[in-house]
């Protein structure tokens, strides 16, 4: 069982599309009573459970745990061990907010090439972080201007009741997907 914990920066913003890699690794063990058997050990397959929207695709997964060289148990039938080792760039799991869990299941088989075949699974857990939202609209489109109200002929009159007023959107994005944003604004400059 292996556990990982998607990266993040003190203080924020937390970065995302990390490259570094998140790793764990272990050994599956094995012994076989028939000792002139050989044995191939095998990734035959991966199952995705908690929050995988936003997962990559199964190949994908699938290449994230690998398999070093094989300690055969031949003329002994003890001590066979197969090293395995997980390993997925840190920007895979940025999807999951702070707190959620994705487990990655994946089956490992000892074969004795005589018809002797077990299994066992290797469990990889990864728990999300927070990564902070990118306001992605640019500064230049929420600069607007205001052109006071005026009459002609004149005096131009004061007091007018009528509304000043500019719109736009702040536009912004964020990679983990289940976030709820809540949007304020915090100060203004004048000048």
């Amino acid at each position: 069982i292996g556990t990982i914990t998607e990266e993040t920066d003190t203080p924020p913003p937390n970065s995302t599309v990390s490259t570094d890699l998140d790793h764990t690794s272990g050994t599956v063990t094995f012994t076989d009573a028939d000792l002139s058997d050989t044995h191939q050990v095998t990734v035959t397959g991966v199952a995705a459970s908690g929050v995988v929207t936003g997962l990559a695709d199964h190949d994908t997964v699938m290449g994230w745990l690998t398999l070093g060289t094989l300690t055969d148990t031949m003329g002994t039938g003890l001590d066979g061990a197969q090293p395995w080792s997980f390993s997925a760039e840190d920007q895979n799991f940025d999807y999951l907010a702070a707190g959620e869990k994705l487990t990655l299941t994946y089956t490992v088989q000892v074969d004795d090439g005589n018809g002797g075949v077990v299994s066992q699974d290797v469990v990889i857990t990864v728990t999300g972080t927070n990564d902070t939202p990118v306001i992605t609209s640019d500064a230049l489109d929420e600069t607007r201007a205001i052109t006071e109200e005026f009459s002609t002929p004149q005096p131009n009159p004061t007091g007018s009741t009528d509304l000043d007023k500019a719109c736009g959107a702040v536009t912004f994005g964020d990679v983990d997907l289940s976030d709820h944003h809540q949007v304020t604004v915090t100060g203004v400059v004048a000048s």
